[in-house]
């Protein structure tokens, strides 16, 4: 009887990591540096990331209608990442760089935070922005941006891909205007 207990607690452990859907890669963080583009005397682009933290590796559909939007309707294997972007900046007191011009900038999904770290269910896929943060210290400002991406890695039928969606963590783009600070 005890025999036929283990053989049914093994036969159980195993149908329950076949049918799990996220599937354990290792992480995969990617780092840079973003570059500034300067657009005009009050206007700038921040390019790119800071660092690309993979939440999870999931194989599947993409959540939430975003493979309807982007056309890729099939089963997948993607990673989720979190990006941040940071920027910093001389703090005179009398200036603050705000990124508030969605039109021409480039972000991915929402990341919403409620806890002191990113979730994967807590992604609003159906939003396009970022979480904004920053800290400042003795003569300088930094800015936090982030946003989240998938990124395909494999078809349903083994073809490697290398897909971001909605861009590369490179391509991210916050526009970014000057407010002058009353004295």
């Amino acid at each position: 009887m005890k025999h036929l207990i283990v053989v049914y607690l093994t036969f159980m452990m195993g149908l329950n990591v076949a049918c799990s859907r996220v599937v354990d890669l290792g992480k995969d963080d990617l780092h840079s540096e973003p570059t500034i583009e300067i657009v005009s005397d009050d206007t700038m682009d921040i390019i790119g990331f800071t660092l690309a933290h993979e939440l999870a590796t999931t194989e599947g559909y993409l959540p939430y209608g975003v493979g309807d939007e982007f056309g890729y309707t099939g089963s997948y294997t993607y990673k989720s990442y979190v990006v941040r972007t940071e920027h910093t900046y001389q703090d005179d007191g009398t200036s603050l760089w705000v990124w508030n011009d969605t039109i021409n900038s480039r972000v991915g999904f929402y990341p919403y935070l409620r806890s002191e770290v990113y979730d994967l269910a807590d992604i609003q896929f159906h939003i396009r922005s970022c979480a904004q943060s920053g800290s400042v210290s003795v003569g300088e400002r930094t800015d936090i941006y982030d946003t989240a991406l998938l990124h395909i890695i494999r078809s349903v039928n083994g073809e490697d891909m290398d897909v971001w969606i909605p861009c590369k963590p490179s391509e991210l783009r916050y526009r970014c205007v000057v407010y002058h600070l009353e004295e």
